[in-house]
């Protein structure tokens, strides 16, 4: 038992080396692009990668790793979302962006990930 138990150890090791070397500039990115910060992006990779070595330790039937990972980082920066402090509306109306207008926007929950990508896609414009 002990030896089969590092065979699977072994495995599961070589499989997550594998795969992390090839998609972690990937899942790395993904977040940074929903975040727009990389400290946050960096924890969100290193989350993603842990929930995965958890499913394989668990030896969860996997088809594809790439798919895995980016819907395990997809929920991670969902779950994010969800659970930012909440702003009072006078803190949130006190500021104003550059072209006088209110940086207060209503987003709905289901819409936070477009609206991140536009914004991060306007302020490259």
């Amino acid at each position: 038992m002990v030896n089969n138990d590092r065979v699977l150890s072994g495995r599961i090791e070589k499989v997550f080396g594998e795969v992390y070397s090839r998609e972690s500039d990937a899942i790395f990115r993904f977040c940074l692009l929903r975040t727009s910060d990389r400290e946050v992006a960096l924890d969100f990779t290193q989350d993603t990668f842990m929930r995965f070595w958890n499913s394989l330790v668990l030896e969860k039937e996997i088809k594809n790793h790439r798919t895995f990972l980016f819907t395990i980082a997809r929920n991670v920066v969902i779950d994010w979302y969800r659970k930012k402090k909440a702003f009072s509306l006078e803190t949130l109306m006190e500021g104003n962006g550059e072209d006088g207008r209110s940086s207060f926007q209503l987003v709905a929950p289901e819409n936070v990930e477009l609206e991140v990508e536009a914004g991060f896609l306007i302020d490259k414009i």
